[in-house]
């Protein structure tokens, strides 16, 4: 009888333990154990390397403008839409738009993009490159998110 005593407080101790550990991690993508990126789902706001969208009001003395965007107010001032297109709806209550520009010395467009969560937030990753002409492009990127993330951090770089 004192062992299935012990058997039972032993496998409620590990239950509690086992039910503390996940309730710690409400509301985040898991991450493997490998300590790789898991990669998040998005939502299409247009497809790469399409002119319908870009960043506004934003200094054009910086090479670089990354924002995250939370609701409608700055989706309307900050990210401009082509005038015969209609502008994307947005669910802030449970999406964020993360959005940028980068100025490019080359003819270049966006080779690679994506989102992941590495544990400690989101990352949005975008590569871009393959202009051959040296002029000035500014190139805009953009992606729709789940909210409920800690952070975000941006990975832009000319591959």
């Amino acid at each position: 009888m004192k062992n299935s005593n012990r058997t039972r407080k032993a496998e409620c101790l590990l239950m509690f333990c086992f039910l503390s550990m996940g309730a710690s991690c409400e509301n985040s993508v898991p991450c493997t154990s490998s300590g790789e990126y898991t990669a998040v789902n998005t939502l299409t706001f247009f497809d790469m390397n399409t002119p319908y969208a870009w960043i506004q009001n934003v200094s054009d003395s910086e090479s670089m403008v990354n924002l995250i965007i939370r609701d409608q107010q700055n989706y309307e001032e900050y990210v401009g839409i082509r005038s015969d297109t209609l502008r994307p709806a947005i669910d802030f209550n449970n999406y964020s738009l993360l959005a940028g520009r980068v100025k490019a010395s080359y003819s270049d467009e966006i080779i690679h993009e994506r989102v992941i969560d590495n544990c400690n937030g989101l990352l949005f990753e975008v590569r871009y490159g393959g202009g051959a002409l040296q002029v000035i492009t500014t190139i805009n990127y953009f992606a729709i998110v789940p909210t409920g993330y800690s952070s975000v951090s941006f990975d832009i770089k000319r591959q």
